[in-house]
């Protein structure tokens, strides 16, 4: 990590960046003051936004090879570093190393997954009602929970509480009794969050059932819910996010269309 004394700047446009504003970062494990963080401000995000315009000139007229080549070279970085970002990850959040480890191995694998598709993008060319004009669509690419071995096991808990309709993302699981499985659905559908959900049980077919209905955009049946594969779709449901990654390069091209008189 960048540092400039006991403040990290912001990185903007591949430099360091100090801002006039800062604030503490503390380990939430033990209450020690880490660092600095530089806070960045409007005028530091516009800088962000135009740096990545610029960059897209750039990138855009780029090969398959040279983005192929930049998404495996962060992977590599990745890798070399992983120590050293489960370490961060671990004092700034408060995680487990292995979950900090179970991060940065997903990361690389995303950015392994990026650099096999980087010569998938492709076109098709539509029948027009005028055969004398013609017309071809392409995609070009664009420029491009926390868990914890000890869990808090909470009893009796109320709709009136926090814990039963927000999203904690601590060790912390809520053990809520219920008579049938309307009832328990309805408990589980009780909340504006749906990132995932898991169910247990011996009954596949009632856990296939039950995953129809449960409103997230994950179900893993007889697993965690995190349970993250870099080939399937992942996303949420209700406030939990929209849109989902992973479901193929549609997702981050700009669909263009170009008519031409023949």
């Amino acid at each position: 990590m960048a540092r400039c004394g006991s403040i990290v700047p912001l990185i903007i446009n591949g430099k360091d960046v100090l801002t006039n504003d800062h604030f503490p970062v503390t380990s939430p494990g033990t209450g020690k003051h880490l660092h600095d963080s530089s806070n960045a401000t409007v005028a530091e995000a516009l800088d962000a936004i135009g740096a990545a315009s610029t960059a897209f000139e750039t990138w855009k007229d780029s090969t398959p090879q040279q983005r192929r080549d930049i998404f495996l070279k962060a992977a590599d970085i990745l890798e070399r570093r992983t120590a050293e970002l489960v370490e961060y990850e671990v004092q700034e959040t408060g995680a487990d190393a292995g979950w900090a480890s179970f991060n940065v191995s997903a990361a690389k694998g995303y950015l392994l997954d990026a650099a096999g598709k980087t010569a998938s993008g492709e076109g098709r060319v539509p029948i027009t009602q005028d055969p004398a004009h013609g017309a071809l669509i392409y995609w070009p690419w664009p420029h491009g929970k926390y868990i914890n071995k000890y869990a808090v096991i909470l009893t009796d808990v109320q709709p009136s509480m926090r814990i039963y309709h927000e999203e904690s993302f601590g060790p912390a699981v809520s053990l809520i009794p219920y008579e049938n499985d309307d009832e328990a659905l309805r408990i589980a559908n009780d909340t504006d969050y749906g990132l995932s959900s898991a169910i247990f049980t011996r009954d596949l077919r009632k856990a296939i059932r039950l995953a129809k209905r449960i409103e997230t955009g994950a179900v893993h049946i007889n697993n965690m819910t995190v349970h993250d594969e870099v080939v399937l779709p992942h996303g949420g449901a209700k406030s939990s996010g929209f849109g989902r990654f992973n479901t193929g390069l549609e997702e981050w091209l700009r669909i263009k269309n170009i008519t031409f008189d023949t």
